[in-house]
């Protein structure tokens, strides 16, 4: 075990990285390549803090404005801003603390995300983003939020970690006053609340659904603590299905908008005049979902 020295801790969340770290959105970061925008298929490249620092020193000081550019729009896809650099490695180059097999990090020691901010918002904002997405009917909405509900209300639900029992939710399409607990919930009522055929949603869209739900609660469990994982099961587990997560993800997206267009197109053809004509949702990617 190697033990280092924490001379200063400071809590951020994505919005307050984004401003410090110079990042483009609340997508960025700056251990991987991947970036708002990307499918979720794309295995991320590892950044490297030599070359970033190489790109801003181009764009700082160059004289030569083709240069320049080129190595601003090469920042934007490494998802960094070109015009907002963070001075922390520079100034602090000899105070970061860089971790063994890690030293060429874009900042070393600094922009850690935990588990909360990382993981059980992130995940379930994915979720919650998607759902609404769907469109459903209303009636099915009320259905699904009066289900959630009334499980939350007939059985008793407590922290592992604190002991403490959980409120009951009321909405799976909404995230307005939810904490971490509250999340962590929904996500493990979801199956319940959905069914193991989820026979109130679309057709085309209940095994994509089933399958992103099932790998959001593979995830929490897998970062619960309750038990250690060998290097070949964590590969496993966030290596392929974070593919698999995000794939069925980007595949209800894409047969929702299909669905969507469909219903459109016959309005557009009915009366061309009042209706736009509606654009077919193109993937990112090449490949296909393959659960």
């Amino acid at each position: 075990m190697i033990l280092f020295p924490r001379l200063c801790s400071l809590n951020l969340d994505s919005p307050e990285a984004r401003v410090y770290f110079g990042l483009l959105n609340k997508c960025c970061c700056s251990k991987c390549n991947r970036r708002k925008g990307r499918s979720g298929f794309r295995v991320g490249q590892v950044q490297y803090g030599s070359e970033i620092n190489h790109l801003y020193g181009i764009v700082e000081h160059c004289e030569d404005d083709v240069l320049a550019k080129l190595a601003a729009e090469k920042l934007r896809r490494m998802g960094f801003s070109p015009v907002k650099r963070c001075l922390l490695p520079v100034v602090c180059d000899k105070l970061l603390i860089r971790r063994p097999g890690h030293e060429d990090e874009v900042f070393p020691a600094v922009d850690f995300r935990d588990r909360l901010h990382a993981l059980i918002i992130f995940i379930h904002r994915q979720l919650y983003t998607t759902f609404v997405a769907m469109r459903l009917p209303v009636c099915v909405r009320v259905l699904l939020d009066k289900r959630l509900s009334h499980i939350g209300t007939t059985r008793s639900f407590h922290n592992p970690l604190s002991g403490k029992s959980t409120r009951v939710q009321r909405s799976m399409f909404s995230e307005a006053h939810m904490t971490a607990a509250d999340r962590i919930v929904v996500m493990t009522l979801l199956p319940q609340v959905l069914g193991h055929e989820a026979l109130d949603l679309p057709v085309e869209l209940r095994e994509p659904t089933l399958t992103a739900v099932a790998y959001a609660q593979i995830f929490l469990l897998a970062t619960h603590g309750s038990r250690p994982y060998n290097t070949r099961e964590l590969r496993e587990i966030f290596g392929r299905g974070w593919i698999i997560f995000f794939g069925a993800l980007e595949t209800i997206h894409q047969r929702n908008h299909d669905r969507i267009f469909d219903k459109r197109l016959k309005k557009y053809r009915k009366h061309p005049d009042k209706h736009k004509a509606s654009k077919r949702f193109k993937p990112a990617n090449r490949y296909a979902w393959n659960p």
